[in-house]
């Protein structure tokens, strides 16, 4: 494929490592997610420089997810997003040792892209979405979000589940008004040769 950085959205448990391990193999090109990134800028970053970046780093969920609503648990998500994304946008305008890479994660939000790299043509974004809820409350439930399956109780992995929900509404509304590439997911599974063809041609 020609160059091009893949940049993959969408809401927790949607699929992006997966789709973007797949894309990976399919063009042959390395993939990194927003996860690795703010671990690294944990390490590295004062909390008083970036207080979203930590700040829910030691929230217990069973604690957190209780006393706050969906929409501001997705608030809080979105502050930290911000600050991620100031180290993702650093590491791709820096010199990189990759014609063509792809970048996941939740941090990758659409106004975020539009402010920053609106004008650059190598650059292609995706937002992935899932508007089957059984199959988003399967995977929380089978899989965890902010704790490992069986240890949180299902009170806990309901209120995840709602987040995620009001996230990937929220989402939604944010693709469609800076017009950027959104795939559905059909009967809750992506097609990745279609995916592949949306994103660029294969070599």
């Amino acid at each position: 494929m020609d160059k091009k950085i893949i940049l993959i959205g969408g809401s927790p448990c949607v699929g992006k490592s997966f789709i973007a391990r797949s894309l990976s193999i399919e063009f042959k090109i390395p993939w990194f997610s927003t996860d690795g990134i703010r671990d690294f800028m944990r390490e590295i970053a004062k909390p008083e420089e970036y207080p979203s970046l930590f700040y829910l780093l030691d929230k217990k969920p069973e604690d957190y997810l209780v006393d706050h609503t969906p929409i501001q648990v997705m608030e809080d998500q979105n502050k930290e997003s911000f600050d991620v994304w100031k180290g993702v946008k650093a590491w791709i305008k820096t010199d990189y040792n990759w014609d063509s890479f792809i970048v996941e994660g939740v941090a990758v939000l659409p106004e975020l892209i539009a402010r920053d790299f609106g004008d650059y043509k190598d650059i292609k974004p995706v937002f992935l979405f899932n508007g089957n809820k059984d199959k988003v409350r399967e995977t929380i439930y089978k899989r965890g979000l902010w704790g490992k399956p069986g240890e949180l109780p299902d009170s806990v992995k309901d209120k995840e589940v709602e987040w995620v929900l009001v996230f990937n509404d929220w989402l939604k509304k944010e693709v469609e008004k800076y017009g950027f590439l959104a795939v559905e997911a059909e009967s809750g599974v992506f097609d990745i040769k279609k995916l592949a063809t949306l994103v660029g041609s294969r070599d």
